[in-house]
């Protein structure tokens, strides 16, 4: 039995990854054109995608969206009740909600999106592919910047002991490394898939260029994502231990060969032990955790700490209050690492309550996004493996950054969490079939004609 294909599901099956491409070669085109940072893009995708998820919605009810909305809600009375000044209210609270406002509606238009694919695969292959072909743009420029020292502009490079870290094309290095995380779960995928070694060789180049960025968080989220990825997807037990063992045994030799291990010990050094100095994330935690207890239940309110509004509307005196004006980074003069603290910001502003929405509406999503998996069949899983390792790796980021907002990775969270929606109908498992082919043993995959 085949599934009979509407010129509904031909619409999305050709529009959707197109759109997806298409999003993620603008932010990298205004990268280069432009230079790292902020752009009206996601906010314009989120503007665009707003009606589909207005229809998803209508269409269902969603209990996560009574937990964002109470999450959004925390955000506006905080503001109104708070007796800080800096920022002009409710304007900075506004601003702040709608931010906010863009994870969700990238989730809710890809549920209502991956409920109408029937080509799941082409979907999936084209992210994959475009990914790659990003990362693998950048890679004679990440390693020449290494080489000379210097990034793509001419600027010298930031050095993390003896690491000096490549921005290549995308002229930052945590945005370098961030592609080529995402590009070493999509070959990972991709060899799983078509057991090309090519594949597997661009997922090694990859991962250097994340180590050479130096970036605990981003090494970490490698390493967790690329073991779901490489042991989810049904691959062979010994395969995949001499894949791990293969990385490990690298990994420790490059950590106790060379300087790259002391660079990392040195700079973890800076943030916990008894030479570790004051900076505005641990100093933005404190600070969050006191914001709680000093403005039970609902925080200091949007725009008032630890989002772009609280520094670009003014300054917020929340951060005199609690001493963050007084660190190299947080200050009036130079504020640059103001949004570095994302769960801070999450505590900070929403309080008690919308911190548990905020929580609960992630969990959830996560939780559909793995039930997703119990009921997918073998190829399939491969997909959910990625979207699981997408999870984690944004995760991991937002211990030190703010990817739930961010221009790249708010869309990857929105398309990898809607997958959960995607129709069941699509794939079955075939458990019970006894034949002698493993390829048919192992599944059956209903595609349409």
């Amino acid at each position: 039995m085949r599934m009979k294909r509407t010129r509904g599901s031909l619409v999305y099956d050709q529009v959707f990854p197109a759109s997806v491409i298409f999003y993620v070669l603008t932010h990298y085109t205004l990268i280069l054109a432009l230079g790292y940072g902020p752009s009206p893009l996601d906010e314009a995708a989120a503007a665009l995608l707003s009606g589909l998820a207005f229809m998803y919605l209508r269409s269902r009810f969603d209990q996560t969206f009574f937990l964002f909305l109470v999450y959004e809600i925390c955000l506006l009375i905080g503001a109104a009740q708070t007796h800080y000044g800096g920022v002009e209210q409710p304007l900075a609270a506004i601003q702040a909600a709608l931010l906010d406002l863009k994870l969700p509606i990238f989730i809710y238009a890809s549920y209502f999106a991956f409920a109408r694919i029937q080509n799941i695969s082409r979907v999936f292959y084209s992210v994959f592919l475009v990914f790659i072909i990003i990362a693998i743009a950048n890679l004679p420029f990440a390693f020449l910047d290494e080489l000379r020292g210097v990034s793509f502009d001419g600027n010298p490079l930031n050095f993390k002991g003896i690491a000096g870290q490549a921005t290549g094309l995308c002229r930052h290095p945590t945005e370098l490394a961030w592609l080529n995380c995402i590009a070493v779960f999509s070959s990972l995928c991709l060899y799983l898939r078509r057991r090309s070694n090519k594949y597997l060789i661009l997922a090694v180049l990859f991962a250097l260029v994340v180590l050479m960025a130096a970036s605990i968080k981003e090494i970490a989220a490698l390493l967790i994502g690329s073991t779901i990825v490489l042991r989810g997807s049904g691959s062979s037990f010994i395969r995949f231990m001499i894949l791990s063992m293969t990385t490990i045994v690298t990994a420790l030799l490059a950590f106790l060969l060379t300087d790259f291990g002391d660079s990392l010990l040195a700079h973890a050094g800076l943030f916990v032990g008894d030479n570790a100095i004051s900076t505005v994330r641990a100093a933005m935690v404190d600070a969050a955790t006191q914001i709680v207890y000093d403005n039970f239940p609902f925080g200091t309110g949007g725009g008032t700490f630890g989002s772009a509004p609280s520094y670009t509307l003014g300054y917020s005196e929340v951060y005199y209050a609690y001493g963050i004006d007084l660190l190299d980074g947080g200050s009036p003069e130079n504020r640059a690492f103001l949004m570095d603290a994302m769960w801070s910001k999450i505590l900070g502003e929403s309080g008690a309550i919308g911190a548990f929405c905020y929580i609960v509406f992630l969990f959830i999503l996560n939780y559909r996004l793995v039930r997703r998996r119990r009921i997918a069949a073998t190829l399939d899983r491969a997909f959910v493996d990625f979207c699981l390792a997408i999870q984690i790796f944004v995760f991991l980021v937002s211990l030190a950054s703010s990817p739930y907002t961010n221009e790249l990775l708010c869309i990857m969270v929105g398309f990898t969490l809607g997958f959960a929606g995607s129709s069941t109908e699509l794939t079955r498992t075939a458990i019970s079939l006894r034949t002698k082919d493993m390829k048919k043993r192992r599944e059956v995959f209903l595609l349409p004609s």
